[in-house]
This record gives C-alpha cells, structure tokens and sequence, in this order.
C-alpha cells in the first residue's frame, strides 16, 4: 500500500473511533468527496474498497458511504462502454500469432519476474495479479492441452474451470507459475499492491518481447490475444463468442456482455 493511501485510512480511522455511526458516515461521504479532488473515480473506488477491508466497521450506513455514488459509478459505466465501442470499430490485427506464441514459450525458462509474469498471462490467459498472487494450476484429465485453472479475481466464485494452455506447454507453465511464486512474495500484498508494484515492470517486458505483433500493448492486452486465438481455434461453432469467452474467462453465467471487452484483436 502506498504511504499517502495508508495514512489517509488511519487518519479516518482514528477520527471515526469515537463518533456515532451517523456522525461516522458522515465524514465518510467528506472523503469520498476528498478522494475525488486528487484520483480519477476508478481509482477511487478501488481505493474505498481497501477502506472498507480495513476500517472493519460492522455499519451498512458507514459502509455505504464510503462507495461512489451512483452518478459517478454510471459515469465510470458509461466511459467503459463508449470505450469498448469505439475498440470493436477498428479491431487490431495480431502479427505472426506462432512467433508470439513462440516467444512466450522461450520466456517460460526466464529468471525474469517480467518476462515470466508476461508469457503466462499470454499462454494461460489470466490477470497479471492472478499470476502474481492467486492462482493454482492443476492438472486435467481431459487434455494436455488445458488445465484447471482457480483463483480467479472479480467474481464471487472460488470454482476451479479449465483453461487452455496455448503452446501445447501445460507443464512448462505450470512449473514457471511455480518458479515465479518462489521469487515474488506477494502473500502480504492485497491485489491493488501488487498490482501497482509489479505492473510497470510486466508491462515493459509486454511491450519489448510483443509490440512488433500488437503495436502499444500492455499485460492486460494479452489476456485480449487469449481470447481471440481460442475463439479462432477452440470455440463450438454452434456456441456465440461471447458466451465462449465468458466462460474460458471465468466470468458470471449471466455476465456476456464483459467479453467484449477482449474482442480487440484478429488473427
């Protein structure tokens, strides 16, 4: 956590000790308000959802207050779908798709916390913070060419699903998954930390080993090219791309509409 994120929490925890939980609430919506004035809104929901883990006040009212209101969580809404709109007017084509793939199987033997964080996002399609921090790959008895995959971020299921693994190279990432745990220590860290510690490192090996197929790209643009490649070589023709993408994603039975956020690129 950051020192300014840290003692903005304990300097609102130390002035709610005493106070009634209306009073409490109160100065909750103050800063929310605060917050406002210094980080964009995306951040600062992200941020009133470490508040809210470590304040550990057993009050809906405070709560409740210290998350965006409902304007501003439709505004952030609003930015993303005008985003995902534009994106899927002028989809990017991916440059040699088996060199990058063979690059990233080349990167799984690398000592490097970046390179080895940037070809398991690309191989496995997962989160930079999943393979950071949470996840578990097993083993499936259905193919050498997927796994089981737990430790999925942003959803409330904790089920294990099985992925594909791309590169035919199920051991190999699973053992890089392994190598990479050994170095980082990311057990003291919530997900925002290490998100913020590690993404610029991970993100410059993203660009210096993949810009030549994908142009600007970062980490999360690699669970992007995930997707495409396996809607292209593993998606049931009778099933939609959407619903497909959601489910080697890992989102919600009834959450469809997030794939199409990962419709970026073409092969």
């Amino acid at each position: 956590m950051n020192k300014q994120l840290e003692a903005s929490i304990l300097n609102f925890t130390k002035s709610i000790e005493f106070l009634s939980n209306v009073d409490a609430a109160s100065l909750a919506k103050k800063e929310v308000k605060r917050l406002l004035t210094k980080y964009k809104p995306t951040t600062v929901r992200a941020y009133l959802t470490i508040y809210r883990k470590l304040i550990k006040v057993d009050s809906a009212l405070i709560n409740n207050a210290l998350s965006l209101r409902a304007d501003a969580q439709n505004g952030i809404q609003r930015a993303y779908v005008k985003k995902i709109a534009k994106q899927q007017k002028t989809l990017i084509k991916i440059k040699d798709i088996n060199g990058m793939l063979s690059k990233a199987v080349d990167l799984l033997s690398s000592e490097n916390i970046g390179e080895l964080t940037a070809a398991l996002c690309l191989l496995t399609g997962r989160r930079m913070t999943e393979i950071l921090k949470t996840a578990k790959f097993t083993n499936s008895k259905n193919s050498k060419n997927s796994m089981l995959f737990e430790g999925q971020l942003k959803t409330e299921s904790k089920k294990k699903y099985e992925i594909y693994v791309l590169g035919g190279k199920r051991d190999e990432c699973k053992a890089a998954l392994k190598k990479l745990r050994e170095v980082v220590d990311s057990k003291s860290l919530s997900n925002l930390e290490v998100s913020r510690k590690y993404e610029t490192t991970v993100n410059a090996k993203v660009i210096a080993w993949f810009s030549e197929h994908l142009g600007q790209c970062s980490a999360h643009d690699l669970r992007a090219v995930y997707a495409t490649f396996c809607a292209e070589n593993y998606k049931p023709k009778n099933q939609t791309t959407n619903s497909f993408l959601s489910k080697i994603l890992g989102h919600g039975d009834t959450d469809i509409n997030t794939a199409n956020s990962y419709q970026k690129y073409f092969l």
